[in-house]
């Protein structure tokens, strides 16, 4: 795959999303290249996709009747329905899994 170069403020916003993700303190050597410009994107798809599975995951509550369950569903449906951002969890999961492939393209290897 052929990239190419990056200009100054693409560099910029990108050290701004990375460091969103994984910390100044992380990323503060990493080089700014396509090769993680194109990391995230894979990352972003898997956040998503965590996020929509965990729009039909029951939240902690106390179930003692079919009501109680039936109004559950109704708050799940209501999640699917409206798209929401993603959630922190996959947020941070999806942070975990890429750090290493994110790293590793950033220092050019």
């Amino acid at each position: 795959m052929t990239f190419m170069a990056l200009a100054d403020t693409e560099k910029h916003d990108l050290r701004v999303i990375v460091e969103g993700f994984w910390g100044k303190h992380e990323t503060a050597s990493w080089e700014m290249n396509e090769e993680l410009v194109a990391v995230l994107p894979k990352m972003i798809s898997e956040v998503k996709s965590c996020s929509q599975a965990m729009d039909f995951v029951p939240r902690p509550g106390v179930y003692l009747n079919p009501k109680d369950v039936q109004r559950e569903l109704r708050k799940m449906a209501r999640r699917v329905k409206e798209k929401g951002t993603s959630y922190w969890v996959c947020m941070l999961m999806g942070a975990t899994n890429w750090k290493t492939e994110a790293a590793r393209v950033a220092q050019g290897l």
